[in-house]
């Protein structure tokens, strides 16, 4: 059997090629980042086939313009959104499927950025 944390460090890894800073699970407190990638899992049933989903969320800073806030840097968030995207619907590993299944675009006001969320079916085979 495999931990949640098992499928977010494998598409984690997978995702190595990527220029953007990426964080497993959440971005560290503190830290200050225009744009940054984030990989986290749902839990993880028991069995041979272990079904669960994995998040790429790929933030950006707003673009701030003249009397205008909110609005989302979406040349930066697709452009992460498509390499995670681009590397991610490729992979064929013996022990693990995964298959992208839904994005949306979220606004984090608190902070003045938007992400895209990138869901992925994750199936984990226990030979």
């Amino acid at each position: 059997m495999k931990l949640s944390t098992y499928s977010a460090d494998q598409v984690y890894s997978l995702l190595e090629g990527i220029e953007t800073p990426k964080h497993l699970h959440s971005k560290p407190t503190g830290l200050e980042q225009d744009e940054y990638i984030v990989v986290n899992s749902l839990p993880v049933p028991a069995g041979v086939m272990q079904g669960t989903y994995v998040n790429v969320n790929c933030h950006a800073k707003d673009i701030r313009a003249t009397n205008m806030t909110g609005i989302p840097n979406r040349s930066k968030i697709d452009a992460m959104a498509n390499a995670a995207l681009s590397i991610l619907e490729k992979v064929t590993l013996t022990d693990m499927l995964v298959d992208f299944e839904k994005s949306e675009l979220f606004r984090e006001e608190q902070f003045d950025e938007h992400y895209m969320n990138l869901r992925f079916k994750v199936n984990i085979i226990n030979y």
